[in-house]
């Protein structure tokens, strides 16, 4: 396994866990503004 392959998925991953954990904070944000709405 050469090094630019592992760097590859190494920075496809990086940018997996970018988006997700925005996802994650978008949907706690919005879970947070309906328990206050209650």
């Amino acid at each position: 396994m050469s090094d630019s392959l592992f760097i590859k998925i190494f920075m496809i991953f990086v940018r997996f866990i970018k988006e997700y954990d925005r996802a994650i904070k978008k949907t706690l944000y919005q879970l947070n503004l309906i328990i206050q709405a209650f």
